[in-house]
């Protein structure tokens, strides 16, 4: 039977009922990470209510830090969803901020969504893949 180790890194958002970082093992290793938001490790949004870009561009922090907790980095990611609240910023910013290795993934989705937390612009849902244990 495989392994769950479940993290919540201190260079990430904090978060409520949630786990930020699950690793399982055996046979192999898959690192999942949570969706993640605009929000800094003090748990505010980054920039200007409304800044896509610093919000995107601290999203793209926070899974840098979780994929850093599991000892994997951008290459490692073979799943990338982005959820905006304005399908506009798709071709705008996001390909000025997103790390290169991000552009180039084979399996990636972005959808657009209302949201009522109007603070929300944003989110990403990442699936890392570091190979067997």
């Amino acid at each position: 039977m495989g392994k769950l180790v479940f993290v919540n890194p201190k260079t990430m958002p904090a978060p409520r009922g949630y786990t930020q970082v699950v690793e399982t093992t055996g046979p192999g290793r898959t690192v999942y990470l949570s969706g993640q938001l605009g929000m800094t490790p003090g748990g505010a949004f980054a920039g200007a209510p409304g800044d896509f870009r610093a919000q995107a561009t601290q999203c793209f922090e926070n899974l840098k830090a979780g994929l850093a907790s599991a000892g994997g980095s951008f290459e490692h990611v073979v799943k990338l969803t982005n959820f905006f609240v304005d399908m506009a910023h798709l071709l705008g910013s996001l390909p000025r901020i997103a790390p290169t290795p991000m552009l180039t993934l084979g399996s990636r989705k972005c959808t657009g969504f209302n949201c009522a937390w109007q603070s929300v612009i944003c989110r990403k849902d990442t699936l890392p893949n570091r190979g067997a244990a």
